[in-house]
């Protein structure tokens, strides 16, 4: 009877250790499967997201009888633009937040000080802004709907130019550079003409040759592309001559819109969060032009912000009987971003579709990229 107790109880204990050893097998399958799921995760690519948001323009009134227009983008909560009175056409700087369709803005000068508040909400899906402006204790209210399209005209890119001498020294400066003619719009093609000077200005140039302690000639050109429709882009470049000699000029460009009177800006053109990795891809670009001379301090310096208007500008494709001859490029404006003697490898020129990963898909670059590839493919 002993030994059948003792027989009973050494088998149970098998029986127990078995299921035990089975049961921490079993634990060890899942927990290696939990891990094993975890690293096929962290190891997958993740595509970041880009919120659709909007880019829209809009015109109505401010107080009374003050006739406004105002451009807005929204990414996720992030609100910006500008607004102007029609009357003189000065963009006003505003930033802020919406949440749940009601936002707040604050106009900003170039100092980066906030002047008044703006406070409303969008209604009828974005299609109407209402709201109050106030400062220093004022306040009127304003409503905006969605600006119509300027009616088609046969307007055309005329050449403005500025030919200087210095009065005392040997310096000169030479700048041709381009403004509309014959829009519908006057007042719109004189706030875009005034864009155009402001982002590339002409004043400061002339102003360079009041201070000429040693001579130099600049020879200013700028090369415009229309991308059809209502964007336009254009480059500044500067042929420098220093002391008779070569000296390497610095580029700037702008993209904007000619119906709208907007300037764009880079995350407007490329995922706002994908420009870090934009920046990166640029920095390798710069450095392999310098040879990978560049220091991790000098690279650091490579860096264009989401807001950045001047730092980017496109060409057009080519075409020859309806096929695409040459693709057009997207131009990086870093000369001011490298050593002066290097400035020459700050002029980076990328394919469209060498950008295609960064590209904000709902921005106006996308449609330029489309049309290309339409064409390619037929």
């Amino acid at each position: 009877m002993m030994k059948k107790s003792l027989l009973y109880v050494f088998v149970m204990t098998l029986m127990v250790v078995a299921s035990c050893d089975k049961k921490k097998q079993n634990k060890e399958t899942d927990e290696t499967t939990k891990d094993s799921t975890k690293v096929e995760k962290k190891d997958e690519p993740k595509e970041p997201k880009v919120y659709p948001g909007f880019d829209k323009s809009y015109a109505g009134t401010l107080g009374k009888d003050q006739a406004i227009k105002m451009n807005l983008r929204r990414y996720d909560d992030q609100l910006s633009g500008t607004y102007w009175m029609v009357a003189d056409g000065k963009d006003v700087l505003l930033n802020g937040t919406l949440k749940e369709g009601a936002f707040e803005l604050n106009e900003i000068d170039k100092e980066g000080n906030l002047g008044a508040k703006i406070t409303g909400t969008l209604e009828d899906q974005d299609a109407k802004v209402m709201g109050e402006w106030t400062k220093e204790g004022k306040t009127q209210k304003f409503e905006l709907t969605l600006a119509k399209r300027l009616k088609p005209s046969p307007w055309k890119l005329d050449q403005k130019e500025v030919d200087e001498h210095s009065k005392v020294g040997s310096c000169y400066i030479h700048v041709s550079y381009p403004q509309f003619k014959g829009m519908s719009d006057v007042k719109m093609q004189t706030k875009v003409n005034n864009l155009i000077e402001k982002h590339f200005p002409i004043h400061e140039m002339e102003a360079s040759l009041l201070d000429c302690k040693d001579s130099f000639k600049d020879d200013v050109n700028y090369g415009v592309s229309y991308l059809r429709g209502s964007l336009i882009s254009i480059t500044k470049t500067h042929h420098l001559t220093r002391a008779g000699k070569p000296y390497p000029g610095e580029s700037w460009g702008i993209n904007l819109n000619f119906y709208t009177g907007k300037v764009y800006e880079l995350r407007d053109f490329f995922k706002p969060d994908m420009i870090t990795e934009l920046n990166k891809f640029l920095q390798e670009k710069v450095n392999e032009n310098c040879g990978g001379t560049l220091t991790e301090e000098q690279l650091a310096r490579i860096e264009l912000k989401p807001t950045n208007k001047e730092g980017f500008s496109l060409t057009d494709n080519r075409s020859f009987k309806g096929k695409i001859t040459r693709e057009g490029k997207v131009i990086f404006h870093l000369t001011d971003r490298v050593p002066s003697k290097l400035r020459s490898s700050g002029y980076v020129k990328v394919y469209y579709h060498a950008l295609k990963k960064f590209i904000n898909p709902y921005g106006p670059l996308m449609s330029v990229l489309d049309r290309y590839e339409r064409q390619t493919s037929k």
